[in-house]
């Protein structure tokens, strides 16, 4: 899904919200749509916070028209939830269609250079700066000894964490909502992660939250969260003490850039979401002194 499929899909949103979070470093909206079910708790929901994962814009779209269409039977069944569908919208405008959606032009020799000399920029996982937006939140920022050190097509997390307007603006909003729960979306594993430097007191508790989402859509949980620093899943564990996961929603069978087979199987695996949503809702408020 590209940027202005995005904006035509919202505006066939009846029961939601559509307003602009912030804007990309380019100025292209970055939008938001919340769905008010009633309650006094809300989700954060995101997706393509990697350029060439605008997949994940596609599943949060259908997780959006489910719930708009669902209104009146999730009501008071759920959380509020806030959808992020498209965190760089630039970095996915210029995956798609290159240097010929930038038009500062100013931005082109940068950018091919950080792209390796290549024009081609269908594996590009940043944004324009060059930032890897999901390594630029405040969780044991910079110490990933994989990081690139300077702007890269994917690695480089800046000099210092909230550097670009969309992952500062992805991180304000989820100190302003407080959520109870937020869901990153990314593109390929089919795994869930769940933990960062979580004690043994607490762990087990954001195991059996994130093992909902593994049994309903069908994911491995991946307990070992490995050297992932300034992720925003881990900014929210880290900082803001809740559960968070990231689902890695397509096989690492596919190649980039992903096609209408990938769609269709998270369709698939999403039919029970709001399911799982609900569960999860209940067991977090039940054990919310726990995590």
């Amino acid at each position: 899904m590209d940027y202005e499929s995005l904006e035509k899909s919202l505006k066939n949103v009846k029961n939601g919200k559509v307003f602009c979070l912030g804007h990309s470093l380019l100025r292209r909206k970055i939008y938001g749509v919340f769905f008010n079910f009633g309650s006094t708790h809300s989700v954060l929901i995101h997706g393509a916070i990697h350029a060439r994962e605008h997949k994940t814009s596609d599943l949060v779209c259908y997780l959006i028209k489910q719930a708009d269409e669902n209104f009146e039977s999730l009501k008071g069944e759920i959380p509020n939830i806030l959808f992020v569908p498209m965190v760089n919208p630039d970095g996915v405008m210029l995956c798609i269609y290159g240097l010929k959606s930038v038009k500062n032009t100013k931005f082109w020799p940068f950018l091919i250079k950080i792209n390796n000399k290549s024009e081609d920029f269908s594996l590009f996982k940043a944004n324009v700066n060059g930032v890897d937006l999901n390594n630029n939140f405040d969780a044991d920022f910079g110490l990933d000894p994989r990081y690139s050190p300077s702007p890269s097509s994917h690695g480089y997390p800046s000099t210092h964490f909230e550097s670009e307007p969309e992952s500062k603006t992805l991180a304000k909003v989820a100190r302003t909502i407080k959520p109870l729960f937020t869901i990153s979306y990314h593109s390929k594993g089919e795994e869930i992660y769940y933990n960062f430097k979580i004690g043994a007191k607490k762990l087990k508790f954001h195991r059996k939250n994130a093992k909902i989402f593994a049994k309903s859509l069908k994911y491995r949980l991946i307990g070992n969260c490995g050297a992932s620093c300034g992720g925003f899943k881990d900014y929210c564990i880290d900082k803001l003490k809740i559960p968070s996961i990231t689902v890695e929603v397509c096989s690492d069978k596919l190649s980039y850039p992903l096609g209408k087979e990938a769609y269709l199987d998270l369709v698939l695996r999403h039919k029970n979401f709001y399911k799982a949503l609900k569960k999860s809702y209940n067991y977090i408020l039940k054990h919310k002194d726990k995590f």
